[in-house]
Formats: structure tokens, C-alpha cells, sequence
């Protein structure tokens, strides 16, 4: 919704003008204690906004040579990285950096890893940390074997604790800058080793086994990581998510893992709508997509944060290329996960990968060509995300439901909000929609949701509320007709009477020459409770018939044809008069002996006067 754009950049940037944001600000009020000494949730809130090394260390294939790391480095894509590359990510406004690693692509039958493959990973996290970057190393994917555990539970495991107690050795005497990453989306994805299928929406035996499996792992994690001593016994620790899947591991089945240190975050991530991140869609902005997001962060917050357990979001963002998106909407969206996410104090590292197609360098966040953001505005973005800091929670005022009537005129709702935020309005119905004032246009009766979103601010989160419509019938439509009706003699039929727009006959009736007829007239709208009308028609009798074609109502509004019938009868009685009045005028003139003008008209006049008389007195007796 382009309506709900905020151009968050061009804020930021007269700002930083304006001298009103650092060049980049400190993460953090722990800025004076060193890792070893912060909490989890000062060091997770110290590390920022962070970024993935993505498609680098953890490709991996069967056909790619294995006798070198660089030959893995660059399978998927990206260059070989340099120290320059890394050192950009930290001038451009990140503050840890995400190493995802496949050891098993340098790897022994006995599980040993090469050294070579291990000292390679190494060089490049010690990059990171002497451009004061925070780094996470994990296991990543690694070709799969994670998924298979429950073939083989007992190897599955040693095979598990081998890799963490190698890499324990290797990064003993590296400092706590250095955070140790569990698993990645794996744990739990186990439905093709015969476990629970999180998709099938089951409940039992099979999942509890699913659960009980991917606890027993993390605590493995821990209880391997804290014995290998050295920087390891304080180390701070992330521990994967089921499935890193924010519904999942809120499930009470999940269980964060005992650690005698307390030193433990947990990992999370985050794509959804996974339509427009990773598939086809290319449009994003609505107020249901902004719902959608900042309803999945409260429940980050209330679940995790709110309980004292630190969250990452280790995976955020999109895994397709930015630029195939709606101009705008890619980074309208990466805006919305950084603030999201940050302002609720978890941890957003996005996903991000390198295209090695010159024509695609600008679908990466950072390209590593360049060693800076493909789009500079957004540094300007996370440095007010990261300016903003936590925020408050917000409120939206306004009723719970609303009645009303179809086709009255409809009034804006009664709406605020603490943040006073800018308000945009969403309908769920295409009958019942609502203007960006908050008036109701309803085209028909029935329900529908209205969707009230009230914008973050620099100090409030966003807030949302949604409001229950119920458009009523009108009871009464428009220009009815009268109960009753009286017609002229050359009205045959209904087909022969106009209704007001919007009304018809229900069928054709034909009018009686004495008596009368019931006619049902018919309102074509079907939002009206009264839309069905009995109208008693008759036709005039002799003595008040003329010539001219009448339609009379008996309601006081009668129509003009009502009025046309009454004069055209009054003309008649007038002109027999007057023809009357005529004739004894002249007699009695010429008996005076006076000169009578126009007696030659007055004369034709008494003739034609009559006539008239004549024939009315005919009619009148062959109808006695």
C-alpha cells in the first residue's frame, strides 16, 4: 500500500544532516563492558542490526572439488571473501555478522574436520572481530544429515558432538565476541525420518518424540560447549528454534536448554509472508501485511523477551532477488523487519547472498563487489531503527463493533490512537469498504472486518485494532408507489403506468373496466426490507372520465397526471357553462333592442354548445 509508505531514508537523512543522529550510534548502555561481562540480552542488544555471509561457507555438493575451502567458498556464487569485504559490513552500519558453515564438505569418515576447512572459517571470523563486528558460527544445512537423525539416532549424535567439540578447541582462547549457534532451521524437520510431520497439524506420540529429540540436541550443544573450557565455559550461546519457527518453538513441547552460566539467546527466523520473500508476489505495504508482522514480533516479545530470554532473528528478509519486487516494496519491507524487530528489542540479522551476474548485483542488500549497501538510503534506515531504539507500546481508541444502515449517510469513525500515529484503514469485504478517513461506504448489507493500523513512530510501536461492521437492511426504499391508484380509460395494463427508477411491475396486470386490481410493485435493490409494494389500481368512473389519458393517486403527492385529469374534467363543466352563460347573454340583448358584437360567434357557439349537451344526454341515457 503505497498510501503506507514512510520514507523512513529521506527522515533519516535530514537527520543525520541535521546533526541529530551519530554517524552510527552505540548499540547499547553496556558499551563500557566487555563481552565477557554483559548479560546475553546486553550483548544480543549490543550486536544491532546484523547480516548473513550467506551462499559462502556452507554450499555444498557432491560435485564441487574438495580439495580446497576457496572451492566451496565460491560454489553458489560468491567471490572469495577478502578482509575488505568484511570490514564494509561494518562501515555500513552492521554489528554482527552471521557465518553459516557446512563442515562436513572437508570432513573425515571418522568425523574429523580438515584443518585447512576450519582454519579458513577462522581467518574470516577474525576479520570480522578486528573491525569490532560480533560474529555467530553455526552448523548450517551441511548437506542434510541433520534431517536423518532419527535413522540413526546414537551416530546422528556422536556425529554431532565430534563437529561442536572440534570447533570447541579450535575457538577456545577466541573471545566471547564470538556466539556459537546450535543448528539451523533443522531441528524438528523430521517427518522423512519417520517423526512428526509439522504440516500434517497432528498432535501425539510423534510429536512429542520430535520435541524430546530436538531438546536433547540443544542441550548437548550446551553441555559439549561449557565443558571444553577456556572463553567456552562463559561463551553466549544461541539455541535454534523447532524449525526456528516462531508458532513451533512457542509450543510448551519446546524447551530451552539448561545452562549453569545463563548465557543463552535463542534463535528465530522469519520470512513470511513467504509468498513475496522467496516466491512470486511482488507487491508488499498493506495494512494486513504490516498486521501480519507486527502481530508475529508481539509474540516474540510476549513469549520470549517479556521472560527474560534474549532473542536473534538469524534469518529475516528475502531469499530471491530484490529488485524482481514492486519498486519500493523490497525495502519498504526490510525496513519494517529492522524496526519491527528491533523496537521490541530482538535482534534482526538479515539474510543475504551474493549474485555473481553483473545484471543481478543489485538484487543483494550488500554487494561484496563493492563492499557497501546496493542501496546507501538504507544505511540511513538502520541507523534510526537503531536511534529509535525500544519503543512504546501503543493503543488504538475505538469501538468494538458498529452498526449500520444501508444508504444512509454514513459518518467517520469515532478513532485515535496514543502514538497519534497516522491511521489507515483496511476492509475484509468488498461490499463494506472504508475511505482513508475511516468512513464507512457499505454497497450492500451484510459483516465485515475493518482493519485499523496506526503507524510506528519514532517513540511507539504500532498498533492495530480491528472493528466488527454490520450493515443493516434500510427498511423503507426510495419513491415508493401509492397504496392506490385510479387510471384513465386508455390504460389497459400495469405496462401502461411509469414507475420511479429502481421500481417495476412484478408482472404484467391487466386493468378491470369496473372493479379494481391488486398490483405488487417490486424494488430492485435487495438491501431494502420493504421492497415489495400492493397497489390497488381502479378505473375512473363516467362521470369523472375524460378524453385525456389519467393516472390519479390517493396520496396527497399525487402525480402530474393526477392533476392533468382533474383540470381537463374542470374545462369541460367550464365550457358548458360558458356556452350557457353564452346563449342567454344574447337573448336577452337582442330583446333589448341592442346591438349584440360577434353574434355571428356567439351564434356558432350556442350551436357547438349544443351538440356537446346532445350527446352527453345520449350517452347518459344508453348507459341508464
Amino acid at each position: 500500500m503505497k498510501a503506507i509508505r514512510k520514507i523512513t531514508s529521506v527522515l533519516a537523512a535530514s537527520a543525520v544532516a541535521a546533526g541529530t543522529l551519530a554517524a552510527f550510534p552505540a548499540y547499547a548502555d553496556s558499551a563500557e563492558k566487555t563481552p565477557a561481562e554483559m548479560t546475553t540480552a546486553e550483548l544480543v542488544r549490543d550486536m544491532g542490526i546484523g547480516i548473513n555471509l550467506g551462499n559462502t561457507f556452507e554450499s555444498c555438493g557432491s560435485w564441487i572439488d574438495a580439495s580446497s575451502p576457496q572451492n566451496f567458498e565460491t560454489a553458489w556464487g560468491s567471490p572469495v571473501i577478502t578482509e575488505d569485504m568484511i570490514k564494509g559490513y561494518k562501515e555500513e552500519g552492521f554489528g554482527v555478522l552471521r557465518i553459516p558453515v557446512a563442515w562436513s564438505n572437508m570432513m573425515a569418515e571418522d568425523y574429523t574436520i580438515d584443518q585447512a576447512y576450519i582454519d579458513r572459517v577462522m581467518e574470516v571470523t577474525q576479520w570480522a572481530l578486528d573491525a569490532d563486528l560480533y560474529v555467530i558460527v553455526n552448523i548450517h544445512w551441511d548437506g542434510g544429515w541433520l534431517n536423518n537423525i532419527p535413522l540413526n539416532e546414537e551416530e546422528g549424535l556422536k556425529k554431532y558432538k565430534s563437529v561442536w567439540t572440534q570447533l570447541c578447541e579450535a575457538f577456545k582462547d577466541v573471545d566471547e565476541r564470538v556466539m556459537f549457534e546450535s543448528l539451523n532451521e533443522e531441528l524438528g524437520v523430521w517427518a522423512d525420518a519417520g517423526l512428526w510431520n509439522q504440516y500434517s497439524g497432528t498432535e501425539g506420540e510423534l510429536k512429542e518424540k520430535s520435541y524430546d529429540l530436538g531438546n536433547r540436541i540443544n542441550q548437548l550443544f550446551v553441555d559439549t560447549v561449557r565443558a571444553s573450557g577456556g572463553c567456552n565455559a562463559d561463551r553466549h550461546l544461541l539455541i535454534a528454534g523447532f524449525n526456528t519457527n516462531i508458532a513451533m518453538t512457542s509450543d510448551p513441547l519446546y524447551k530451552m536448554p539448561t545452562d549453569p552460566q545463563n548465557r543463552c539467546a535463542l534463535s528465530l527466523h522469519y520470512y513470511d509472508p513467504f509468498n513475496f520473500t522467496h516466491q512470486n508476489t511482488l507487491s508488499w505495504g498493506s495494512v494486513n501485511d504490516y498486521k501480519l508482522i507486527n502481530d508475529n514480533m508481539d509474540i516474540v516479545k510476549t513469549n520470549f523477551i517479556d521472560k527474560g530470554i534474549p532473542v536473534i532473528m538469524g534469518e529475516c528478509g528475502f531469499g530471491t532477488e530484490l529488485m524482481t519486487k514492486t519498486e519500493g516494496d523490497a525495502y519498504e519491507y526490510l525496513e519494517a523487519v529492522i524496526d519491527t524487530m528491533y523496537s521490541r528489542g530482538i535482534c534482526p540479522v538479515l539474510w543475504d547472498i551474493n549474485y555473481s551476474e553483473s545484471d543481478k548485483r543489485e538484487d543483494s542488500i550488500y554487494s561484496r563487489y563493492d563492499c557497501r549497501l546496493t542501496n546507501p538510503d538504507y544505511k540511513q534506515t538502520m541507523q534510526k531503527v537503531i536511534a529509535n531504539g525500544l519503543k512504546k507500546p501503543n493503543e488504538i481508541t475505538a469501538p468494538d463493533t458498529v452498526s449500520v444502515i444501508y444508504n444512509e449517510p454514513m459518518q467517520a469513525l469515532d478513532v485515535s490512537s496514543l502514538s497519534g500515529g497516522k491511521l489507515n484503514f483496511s476492509s475484509t469485504s468488498n461490499v463494506v469498504t472504508v475511505d482513508e478517513n475511516g468512513v464507512i461506504n457499505a454497497s450492500g448489507t451484510g459483516n465485515a472486518t475493518i482493519t485499523i493500523y496506526s503507524e510506528t513512530t519514532d517513540e511507539y510501536l504500532a498498533a492495530f485494532k480491528q472493528i466488527k461492521v454490520n450493515v443493516e437492511r434500510n427498511p423503507d426504499p426510495p419513491d415508493a408507489p401509492a397504496s392506490s391508484m385510479t387510471v384513465g380509460g386508455s390504460v389497459k395494463t400495469t405496462d401502461d403506468i411509469p414507475l420511479a427508477d429502481g421500481w417495476t411491475w412484478k408482472e404484467s396486470y391487466t386493468i378491470p373496466e369496473t372493479g379494481s386490481v391488486t398490483a405488487e410493485a417490486v424494488y430492485g435493490d435487495r438491501n431494502y426490507t420493504n421492497r415489495t409494494v400492493e397497489v390497488t389500481i381502479s378505473r375512473e368512473t363516467a362521470d369523472t372520465s375524460s378524453a385525456a389519458d389519467s393516472v390519479s393517486s390517493s396520496n396527497n403527492d399525487s402525480s402530474s397526471s393526477t392533476a392533468s385529469s382533474a383540470a381537463s374534467s374542470s374545462a369541460a363543466s367550464s365550457s358548458s357553462k360558458a356556452a350557457a352563460a353564452t346563449s342567454t347573454t344574447t337573448s336577452s340583448a337582442a330583446q333589448a333592442g341592442e346591438p349584440s358584437p360577434n353574434t355571428g360567434t356567439a351564434a356558432a357557439g350556442l350551436g357547438l354548445a349544443a351538440v356537446l349537451l346532445a350527446g352527453i344526454a345520449a350517452a347518459k341515457k344508453k348507459n341508464d
